[in-house]
């Protein structure tokens, strides 16, 4: 399709394209601290051993270059030994992603953020309206859009919305 085609927001090619998976977190200045590399199987799938419990972890498939491709936001891990299966990385989970990014880039602490209201807010077709944007700077433009109705409804909720939805 025609469009920005920003490689961090997936689309076509982007199982080709991606060399490893990384899992990280983000840091309140907008850089991730990556923890985990892997190579992807035969298949295309991968397994992380993560730190148990950790939060708004970011799975990141990365290209040869170690750009992300696309990327998918595991909202916990689990405890130790237990398996916590993350959502396909596609172009919806990727602008998920980096709306969530953004979010923090503004400056909203990261543990205020709830990763599961926006998933609801942000579907197929948002994503793929973000993905064929005409230019880079129409896409920035689309995703600081989508970055504001979360924070509205988060500031609006009670003050124990965000951690009791994210703890359910």
């Amino acid at each position: 399709p025609a469009g920005a085609q920003d490689k961090s927001v997936g689309g076509d090619g982007t199982l080709a394209e991606t060399e490893k998976v990384r899992a990280a977190t983000l840091n309140p200045d907008g850089n991730f601290k990556t923890w985990a590399t892997v190579q992807l199987d035969t298949e295309g799938r991968y397994t992380v051993d993560a730190p148990p419990n950790d939060d708004h972890v970011f799975v990141q498939a990365v290209d040869a270059q170690d750009q992300i491709v696309a990327a998918v936001i595991v909202e916990q891990t689990g405890a130790v030994d237990e398996t916590v299966i993350a959502s396909p990385i596609n172009t919806e989970t990727s602008v998920e992603a980096r709306v969530l990014e953004r979010l923090v880039i503004d400056g909203y602490p990261l543990e205020d953020l709830n990763a599961i209201d926006l998933r609801a807010r942000i579907n197929a077709a948002l994503a793929m309206t973000v993905r064929d944007a005409p230019t880079p700077v129409m896409q920035d433009r689309i995703l600081a859009g989508l970055a504001d109705p979360p924070v509205a409804a988060q500031r609006a909720a009670p003050p124990a919305y965000p951690a009791a939805a994210r703890d359910a």
